[in-house]
């Protein structure tokens, strides 16, 4: 009698699948059993302390919200520093490709950036480099300062640790809304990125 191999990888085990049940029971049974043993419990949203106090029966003193917040080095960017940032990302070709910003021709560009142009023709108020989201200009003491376009695109920035129950599809929905109605509204020359 010659036996055969089978490939159960792709077919439905019923093991497998009460196996991965049981499992998931046992778990379940082990936090609501063990979850009353601790002193405390963190969490940081209101909503998961509720949750705790309903699928877990615990409330009160034992249970403590405790809010994400930023370290004191996180702080708003100054427009220096998002200049010299936007000028080290270089990203003029990639905006190029999907939008009408351009950079001034009145200089040539090197690496998608305006060049600081000869001492001999500094002008107050001339653009001296820019990016596509920020310039420099050269103020009339000769000194420069920074400013951001008008007609900059807009610029999301996001968390990389997104979690499960953060529904990060509301963000695109929200960016796609905003983007239809910018392109469909006359009055502003806005873009997305």
């Amino acid at each position: 009698e010659e036996e055969s191999p089978s490939d159960n990888n792709n077919t439905p085990n019923p093991y497998r699948a009460m196996m991965k049940k049981s499992i998931r029971k046992l778990a379940q049974i082990y936090e609501w059993s063990m979850a009353p043993l601790a002193d405390a419990h963190l969490t940081v949203t209101h909503a998961m302390e509720h949750w705790l106090g309903r699928n877990f029966n615990l409330s009160g003193e034992r249970v403590r919200v405790l809010y994400d917040k930023p370290p004191i080095m996180f702080r708003p960017t100054s427009l220096e520093e998002m200049h010299e940032l936007f000028t080290r990302l270089d990203l003029e070709e990639d905006v190029k490709l999907n939008t009408s910003i351009s950079l001034s021709s009145s200089s040539s560009s090197s690496g998608g950036m305006q060049q600081e142009r000869e001492e001999g023709s500094a002008v107050a108020g001339q653009i001296v480099e820019e990016t596509i989201f920020t310039q420099s200009i050269r103020n009339a003491d000769g000194s420069t300062s920074v400013r951001l376009r008008d007609d900059r695109p807009a610029l999301v920035v996001s968390s990389t640790s997104w979690t499960p129950d953060e529904d990060f599809s509301i963000l695109l929905d929200a960016l796609r809304f905003l983007h239809d109605k910018i392109t469909t509204t006359k009055t502003t020359t806005a873009t997305t990125i």
